[in-house]
């Protein structure tokens, strides 16, 4: 574990009881800063494809050309310098590993990720994922809706497998007013591709721009993903002030 000076992109410290199911655990959310930069794309590498769209496209997505490239764009992602992480930690506040990470980048007007770009030379998998995002993104507008030129844009949330179901992707969420302050944009939008994540956007107070229904949602004329765990992936957002 190491100790350092973390009171200028700390957020929180989180402490749970322990209960019949879990030890005591203790954790701080803080903003993912250069020197959590390397363990954060490892950690989202790891733990992000285990998701929704990534477990419908899982033979697409066994390769490493493709986990090279998810690195390479998380590490975009997270070098804005916004995104968060929750870290454990002890009662002398020596942190552990990361066990949440919350990628967020700022979208303007007009921005819009090339999928055909020869620079990126994007893998077959990402490329259905992207595309997918892109097609349910398309059907709102935030920039009209809220009334706004920017927004912070929920890359991809994802908790280590053995700290799930414990509240904390939950707290991390919580979180994104202060980065939303940061930053003074205050518009967060995200797309929700499981069924608990939505439902907790909407405990948190997100609402429902445009949804797309996997089961009939095709590409090039083919159905990409014919058993998805959530049927439908929601575009949903919030004004925070």
């Amino acid at each position: 574990m190491n100790h350092e000076d973390v009171s200028a992109s700390m957020i929180k410290r989180v402490k749970l009881e322990a209960s019949e199911e879990h030890p005591s655990l203790q954790y701080r959310i803080q903003i993912v800063d250069e020197s959590l930069l390397d363990e954060a794309m490892t950690f989202m590498v790891k733990y992000f494809s285990n998701n929704n769209l990534g477990n419908s496209l899982v033979a697409d997505l066994k390769d490493k050309k493709l986990e090279n490239f998810e690195g390479t764009i998380w590490k975009e992602i997270l070098s804005e310098g916004i995104s968060l992480a929750a870290i454990l930690e002890d009662d002398q506040g020596n942190r552990g590993r990361i066990i949440c990470c919350y990628a967020l980048g700022i979208v303007k007007e007009g921005d819009k990720f090339d999928l055909n770009s020869p620079e990126r030379d994007i893998p077959k998998g990402f490329r259905c994922i992207i595309q997918t995002l892109e097609d349910v993104m398309s059907k709102a507008d935030v920039f009209k809706a809220f009334d706004c030129d920017e927004y912070i844009d929920g890359c991809g949330l994802a908790t280590a497998t053995d700290f799930q179901r414990r509240g904390i992707a939950g707290e991390v969420m919580r979180a994104c007013p202060e980065v939303c302050k940061l930053t003074g944009t205050p518009v967060c939008a995200a797309v929700f591709t499981a069924e608990a994540s939505q439902k907790l956007a909407f405990k948190y107070g997100y609402k429902t721009l445009a949804e797309l229904d996997l089961t009939t949602y095709r590409i090039d004329d083919r159905i990409i993903y014919p058993n998805p765990e959530c049927p439908v992936i929601k575009f949903m957002a919030i004004r925070y002030f």
